[in-house]
């Protein structure tokens, strides 16, 4: 049943749409086609950096890897915070599976592998082609690159415990303003000065 659960929420989240084979297969190359431009000039930039920051202080370049991987790590809670958002208090899903035998804990479970997974596939884009560009420039070993490709594997877990926190928080403040008129003024008022 947790795999059936999984498989509904990778589907749920595809787009709705009949699209014909034409158009499916245009959109996955785009798709590749814009993660590899990402891939590229993240490569790009952070190598370029790493060449003016190595010409004064080559230790500093470490530091500078350790920072562009948190803020990667920032942006992966922070997309992953929206979704879970999403996907955790979805009320459709309750309405589809209320009538199922389904404990709620294979429910939430269910989706939390499903963020877990898509945090891992983030991470697999974002952070592992920066640690192999860095691991290359410094000829590291073999097991570097090893642990360049597990790494999302491991941070993925914290970012989406995380995330789930911060979901929690972002949902009771998202039904504050929906519920209340005064709250959604006062926000209004606050964003247009």
């Amino acid at each position: 049943m947790f795999l059936e659960l999984l498989r509904k929420e990778f589907i749920e989240r595809k787009n709705d749409e009949k699209q014909s084979i034409a158009m499916l297969v245009l959109s996955v190359l785009l798709r590749v086609l814009l993660i590899a431009g990402f891939i590229a000039i993240e490569c790009f930039i952070a190598l370029n950096l790493d060449k003016k920051i190595v010409k004064y202080s080559s230790y500093g370049s470490f530091d500078f890897l350790v920072l562009f991987l948190f803020l990667m790590m920032v942006l992966s809670i922070v997309f992953t915070m929206v979704k879970a958002r999403g996907v955790i208090f979805n009320h459709k899903d309750s309405t589809v599976t209320l009538p199922l035998p389904i404990a709620p804990s294979t429910q939430v479970f269910s989706k939390v592998v499903y963020l877990y997974i898509e945090s891992v596939l983030l991470g697999w884009v974002t952070s592992t082609p920066l640690l192999i560009c860095y691991g290359a420039t410094r000829h590291y070993i073999p097991y570097y690159y090893i642990f360049s490709g597990l790494y999302p594997l491991l941070i993925s877990i914290f970012s989406v415990g995380i995330s789930l926190l911060f979901a929690l928080v972002y949902q009771q403040i998202y039904k504050l303003i929906k519920e209340s008129d005064i709250v959604q003024f006062i926000v209004a008022s606050v964003l247009v000065v």
